[in-house]
């Protein structure tokens, strides 16, 4: 409101790879893409906005109050810029020939990137609950809570515990398909079964079957189109590059003036929430009115990797602790301003709550986390292949 095959004898295992991507850049597969960075925090931070409470101010309170889901386009953001990241890496994981294990060290990475402070988070989450006497998840919540797995709740798909932990079911599901991928040296495979499920969710009323995945599809499509590339696009002139950041931008706000279309009678939504936007008395699915702009946005970064000094890009490395826990952060910029009978300050007091909350949970938490699951990784990548 910013989610890792048997092994083989080396030459055989060097044919497959020439066979699976034959003209991949590992220079681009190896290096941070400054553009993704920046665009990351952003989406972070929109998804913010989408939490923050409305107040009547000029300009803010409007784009807080009617328009409050131009935060929630942030998580179409996310789930375009996963789709190119976990392509580079499911790529990149299929292209090296000394690798071993390599689907054990993607599954690996993955999980000590996502599932620690989520964990935590989560625990906090429950805390909260019992601190102020309220309602305390059944074991069975809790469960499908930790795992990520959808729950089913009176015929509805409930949120987990952490609520935006919904957006992070669908990110370890396209995870699932990418360590497919990986297993059956299959690069198409996720892009593929995402394209079939999105399609089936015309017949098939389940989770899973929903048309939000073409945005990690189309994310994922962009991983392959880098992987091809000798180099990253040139640098483009000041001109031609204004006009292509001002067209995506445009798109999408334009996309974001939408709001949840909820749960229209006319429509089946019971196994498919927040995947229709209301333009008026006009829905579109979210994969088109939301996935489509975002996708644009993500598509015209990429191009611009090399025009621009992406100066907010070392701040990408805070999203996911932003994003995990901003709902702290905004409750405790409210402590002062609602002593003192004016909330409306608590605006003023959140980017350094902010700073302050995800720089501790990255700092004490993310971080140590991450260069575990990278030191599990690179043992694996170094020990001796099995018979």
């Amino acid at each position: 409101m910013s989610l890792p095959t048997p092994s083989l004898e080396r030459s055989a295992a060097s044919e497959s790879v020439s066979r699976v991507s034959p003209t991949t850049s590992t220079a681009i597969l190896s290096r941070s893409l400054q553009s993704l960075e920046t665009l990351r925090i952003v989406a972070a931070l929109l998804v913010v906005c989408a939490h923050v409470p409305a107040y009547d101010i000029p300009v803010i309170g409007w784009w807080l109050g009617a328009n409050r889901f131009v935060g929630s386009i942030g998580v179409d953001l996310f789930f375009v810029i996963s789709g190119v990241v976990i392509g580079l890496s499911t790529v990149r994981a299929l292209s090296s020939p000394s690798a071993q294990r390599p689907l054990v060290q993607f599954l690996i990475s993955r999980a000590f990137r996502i599932v620690p402070l989520y964990w935590i988070v989560t625990a906090a989450t429950v805390l909260l609950l019992w601190r102020k006497g309220l309602p305390l998840p059944s074991v069975p919540e809790l469960l499908h809570s930790l795992t990520l797995i959808p729950r089913l709740d009176q015929m509805q798909y409930a949120d987990p515990i952490v609520h935006i932990g919904w957006t992070l079911q669908f990110e370890v599901f396209f995870y699932a398909l990418c360590a497919l991928a990986i297993a059956f040296r299959a690069k198409w495979l996720p892009m593929v079964v995402a394209v079939l499920l999105a399609g089936a969710s015309l017949v098939v009323d389940q989770y899973y079957f929903n048309p939000i995945l073409l945005e990690f599809a189309g994310g994922y499509a962009l991983a392959l189109h880098l992987a091809r590339q000798s180099h990253l696009s040139a640098r483009l002139s000041a001109v031609p590059a204004l006009l292509m950041v001002i067209g995506a931008v445009a798109l999408f706000l334009l996309g974001a003036t939408g709001r949840d279309g909820g749960y229209p009678a006319e429509l089946d939504l019971g196994h498919a929430p927040r995947m229709v936007i209301a333009f008026g008395d006009v829905l579109l699915p979210r994969w088109i009115a939301w996935g489509l702009p975002a996708w644009a946005v993500v598509a015209v970064a990429l191009r611009l990797e090399s025009s621009f000094n992406w100066r907010l890009a070392f701040l990408g490395k805070y999203t996911y602790s932003v994003y995990l826990c901003h709902t702290f952060a905004i409750s405790l910029a409210l402590i002062l301003p609602r002593r003192a009978g004016a909330e409306v300050w608590m605006l003023a007091l959140l980017p350094v709550s902010l700073l302050v909350v995800a720089g501790i949970t990255y700092r004490a938490i993310e971080h140590p986390m991450i260069q575990t699951g990278k030191r599990l990784a690179d043992r694996l990548r170094h020990s001796p292949a099995a018979p």
